[in-house]
């Protein structure tokens, strides 16, 4: 007879329950144990440190690695993406450049005409400036002598 189905099933879930869950969290366990055996076992100050930065390595930063591993990869790709998105840009950014600097000359142009306008206009007015000074010195209230004071 051969096994049904459903057993085969369990069998296989079974076995990967023991290499994908059971085998790395005993694996980790006899690495806390060895590390605390050797705590235990070297009590000097110096073999301590020794385990416990090794314990800090295992337990903290390798797994801070692997998880961060995608991130860098995915920052190192992007980096590569903006490059080639630099590159081929350039010749647009280039033309809008070009543009920007007609559009700046041609803006200072009229804006030399109309300062000139202006002071040709000022110096053909200035003489009624003279002349409606009169009105600003009677608006004004008469200033105090300091001998009246």
């Amino acid at each position: 007879m051969a096994p049904d189905r459903q057993t085969l099933v369990e069998r296989a879930h079974r076995r990967e329950m023991r290499l994908h869950i059971i085998l790395p969290f005993a694996g980790g366990l006899v690495l806390v144990l060895v590390g605390i055996t050797a705590v235990v076992l070297l009590p000097k100050r110096l073999q301590v440190s020794l385990v416990a930065d090794w314990l800090l390595m295992i337990c903290f930063l390798c797994p801070v690695a692997l998880c961060l591993f995608p991130v860098a990869v995915g920052m190192v790709a992007a980096a590569a993406g903006v490059g080639v998105l630099h590159h081929k840009t350039g010749g647009g950014l280039a033309r809008v450049e070009r543009m920007t600097e007609r559009a700046l000359e041609g803006t200072q142009g009229i804006t030399e005409k109309i300062n000139q306008t202006t002071v040709n206009l000022s110096v053909k007015l200035a003489f009624f400036d003279k002349l409606l000074g009169v009105f600003d010195r009677l608006a004004l209230p008469p200033e105090k002598d300091e001998q009246d004071e």
